[in-house]
């Protein structure tokens, strides 16, 4: 069977428990191929936006000899997929995107769908839409892969829409919980690059009065995390 990249081993483990599964943006479709394998997966599908990736996912299924248990998409978002899914994976793409295609699909708000996202990017903007949105946090991942990290959550709509509050609102209890030696070496890595930001644009000719005050707040918000988190576990 499939051998799964770190990153994506470590989605498979947040899609624990799912039964009809579909996954937005498949690109080769590895993940899709990976979770037929299991006996408690009663659907599983693919999807993407374009057909170039769609017919390499095709490719793959039909090389791993999994094509008639995968259904395909090709769609934007979820627009052209049916909402008869009780986990809906949305991995590697941007976090605007992510939201994009989220609010197109409303219907993911509900307590019998548990989303797993992973954003490569403008996470916040997809922390403060679940947020708004009247989802919780159910679970997350930490993945350092070739010296890269990549955040990984899942959760479910409960109907409580909440204030953003930053990191440490959003997170801070799954790291307190979760306190591994990875956990703070992404903190650490995530505090340097706020100070990197920061440094660049006091440095730059156009630098920003109010994006300086921003990237500040989530310094202090990340730094809060780590105090509270070392306080909860001496060992690391």
């Amino acid at each position: 069977m499939i051998k799964l990249s770190k990153r994506l081993l470590a989605i498979s483990e947040l899609v624990e428990g799912g039964h009809k599964i579909l996954d937005v943006g498949t690109d080769h479709g590895y993940l899709p191929i990976y979770l037929s394998q299991f006996e408690s997966v009663r659907r599983i599908a693919a999807s993407d936006i374009s057909e170039g990736p769609l017919s390499r996912a095709k490719e793959s299924a039909l090389k791993y000899g999994v094509i008639d248990k995968i259904e395909f998409f090709l769609s934007d978002g979820l627009e052209n997929c049916d909402n008869d899914f009780d986990t809906i994976v949305i991995a590697g793409m941007g976090g605007e995107t992510m939201t994009e295609i989220l609010s197109r699909a409303t219907w993911t708000v509900s307590p019998d769908i548990k989303l797993v996202l992973q954003p490569q990017s403008k996470q916040e903007t997809v922390f403060e839409y679940l947020c708004l949105s009247g989802f919780r946090v159910l679970d997350h991942r930490i993945i350092n892969e070739r010296g890269k990290y990549y955040l990984a959550i899942s959760a479910v709509g409960d109907g409580e829409k909440r204030k953003y509050n930053g990191l440490y609102g959003f997170l801070g209890e799954q790291f307190f919980n979760k306190y591994t030696r990875t956990t703070a070496e992404y903190l650490l890595y995530l505090s340097e690059k706020q100070r990197k930001a920061i440094q660049n644009i006091e440095t730059g000719s156009n630098g920003s009065l109010q994006l300086i005050k921003e990237f500040c707040l989530r310094l202090e918000d990340i730094e809060k995390i780590i105090k509270e988190c070392k306080e909860h576990d001496k060992s690391i």
